[in-house]
């Protein structure tokens, strides 16, 4: 088991890194907005991009929360937050990233 400071600090940089990934699509798309038949590729891609930074950081405010809170949570409680921070992040985004991918089939 992570001791919580260490926890509090990997959560901190775990979201600074899913928002470095945000500004990376962004230049993506903007980059790829030049070519007409791949602005819709671009799109998709800053779209799932965001989707998935915004599940990761909402799993990383839920870690966080139990890293500083942990003495006053229940087993069953860490078991639910659990879950949730391992199997929310990246549902919608893939959909969304895969979304693109069949476009760019298309194009």
């Amino acid at each position: 088991m992570i001791e919580p400071p260490a926890a509090l600090q990997d959560n901190i940089v775990f979201a600074l890194a899913f928002l470095v990934l945000v500004l990376f699509a962004a230049s993506l798309r903007s980059y790829l907005r030049r070519a007409a038949a791949a602005e819709g590729l671009g799109a998709n891609g800053l779209a799932g991009a965001v989707l998935i930074a915004t599940g990761s950081l909402i799993g990383s405010g839920v870690e966080y929360g139990l890293a500083k809170e942990i003495h006053h949570l229940g087993p069953e409680s860490v078991k639910t937050l659990n879950f949730i921070t391992e199997e929310l992040p990246f549902l919608p985004g893939c959909y969304q990233i895969a979304t693109g991918m069949r476009m760019s089939r298309r194009v």
